[in-house]
């Protein structure tokens, strides 16, 4: 399988993070909050307690374990104590075994929510989960090869990087020899509006171009080179056995 994705780098020797995304919700019961606090059961304080929670986890944590998310829904009204609250949150971490392990243990930190406001509690996959990629030397030389006769200036990669993104291209990854790509579109920050606007520029068509034909002549290689095929299926394989 083979991609590529804009970038503020050259690059394609990496690994992505492993995911869940799910939505954290609390059931309480509203009351007026000046005339009637103590009818009421906060579910705001139930997400806040949460977070708070996750924040005490952190330093438990391999620092490449990542949880972050944000409040959907915090209530109505600042005089009505809020019956209902949720959050959508992310975890990520190298591997699958670490992702269910932090995972489990985020479940854990919203049931102790859950018994210190009396709210009900719900955790909820809004997504499929994102395995960690599994990167592909023989992939990634075969394509810096190709850019190279391009006449694109790619960088050499002797070492696996390591990308705080997640994908479901991970998934695929799991299963076939995967190379995904970056095309450096300029230097610019993903997921923010400049990184959007440098996205439609002549210079992102121009790269997005090159490596497409980079993609069409890698792909061209392993169809008509069987012995760099069967490398990349058993670094592949060796790899996939280690995670």
């Amino acid at each position: 399988a083979l991609m590529i994705h804009p970038g503020p780098t050259w690059g394609s020797y990496s690994t992505t993070n492993a995911r869940e995304s799910f939505l954290v919700e609390f059931h309480g019961r509203s009351s007026h909050a000046g005339a009637a606090p103590e009818k009421g059961i906060n579910a705001l304080e139930g997400i806040l307690l949460t977070f708070q929670g996750i924040n005490a986890l952190r330093q438990h944590l391999s620092s490449e374990v990542k949880i972050h998310g944000i409040i959907k829904h915090g209530g109505d009204a600042p005089n009505t104590i809020p019956a209902y609250a949720s959050a959508h949150l992310y975890v990520r971490a190298p591997t699958m075994k670490m992702l269910q392990e932090t995972y489990v243990k985020v479940k854990n930190i919203v049931k102790g929510a859950e018994l210190q406001t009396g709210a009900k509690s719900n955790v909820t996959r809004v997504a499929n989960t994102y395995a960690n990629k599994i990167p592909n030397k023989i992939l990634s030389d075969l394509f810096r090869e190709n850019m190279l006769l391009l006449g694109i200036d790619y960088p050499e990669e002797k070492e696996t990087k390591t990308s705080g993104a997640s994908t479901d291209f991970g998934n695929v990854s799991q299963i076939i020899p995967a190379l995904s790509a970056y095309i450096n579109i300029g230097d610019v920050v993903l997921h923010s509006p400049e990184g959007a606007k440098a996205t439609g520029t002549s210079r992102a068509y121009d790269v997005m171009i090159m490596g497409s034909k980079g993609l069409a002549f890698t792909a061209i290689d392993l169809l008509t080179n069987a012995d760099k095929l069967e490398k990349a299926k058993t670094e592949h394989k060796d790899l996939a056995n280690t995670k």
